[in-house]
């Protein structure tokens, strides 16, 4: 539990609670044509918690160039509701 009001991101952490991890998985469970690897997350209480996972992008196409993605989820109070907002591919 962080200290933050609500409303506030968090900072990005590369070490992700157990938690997140799981939540993350049950989110992008199903997915087909690409693995999302996360390696830092953020989140944001409201009415439930918003979270961004800055993820590698690994493409199951043969010889695609991996790239990095952000995905926004959303988590309605008591986990009743967990989903994807967006898939972002971030390019630079």
């Amino acid at each position: 539990m962080n200290n933050m009001m609500s409303g506030g991101w968090t900072k990005f952490k590369t070490e992700i609670p157990e938690k997140d991890q799981m939540i993350f998985e049950r989110a992008t469970k199903g997915l087909l044509g690409a693995k999302y690897i996360p390696f830092a997350v953020a989140s944001q209480v409201v009415r439930g918690t918003n979270y961004k996972f800055f993820c590698n992008t690994e493409m199951s196409i043969p010889d695609s160039p991996n790239y990095a993605s952000m995905i926004d989820i959303y988590v309605a109070p008591m986990e009743e509701n967990i989903h994807i907002t967006s898939i972002k591919r971030l390019t630079n």
